[in-house]
């Protein structure tokens, strides 16, 4: 069994990266914890499905993942600040290894969208994308 959610968070953490700049560890899988309160940029990336790809040999998964993007504060140019952080780093996601597995490419899905939480009337950036991992 492979741990999709490992995996990608061991890959958006690493240091010396612009989103660990922005966010340090605050990049939350599969929800953001109770009692966070936007003071600080963070995502929140949860899994909106997979399966194993066409490759079976490598033992690849496909996972989809919808990511909220807050940049901590009470506007939507943070949120972007952070999306564009993350989508540099997603893009330069090409067999790049993590101590739970492999991150093998990562192409985001449509456009991205600002919107505001509903109940807490934070403002954030919506974004999906199609991540190809495998065991290390």
């Amino acid at each position: 069994m492979i741990d999709t959610n490992a995996i990608l968070r061991a890959y958006l953490v690493e240091t010396g990266t612009l989103l660990h700049t922005l966010c340090g560890t605050r990049i939350y899988i599969p929800r953001i914890p109770p009692g966070f309160d936007n003071a600080q940029a963070a995502v929140e990336a949860a899994s909106t499905g997979s399966g194993f790809g066409i490759d079976r040999v490598h033992t690849d998964v496909i996972a989809d993942y919808q990511m909220k993007c807050f940049g901590g504060t009470s506007d939507h140019a943070s949120a972007r600040a952070v999306y564009s952080a993350l989508a540099e780093r997603l893009h330069k996601a090409e067999l790049q290894k993590t101590a739970h597995g492999m991150v093998s490419c990562a192409y985001q899905q449509g456009d991205t969208q600002d919107l505001f939480d509903p109940d807490t009337g934070w403002p954030f950036v919506l974004v999906s994308y199609r991540i190809r991992m495998r065991p290390v």
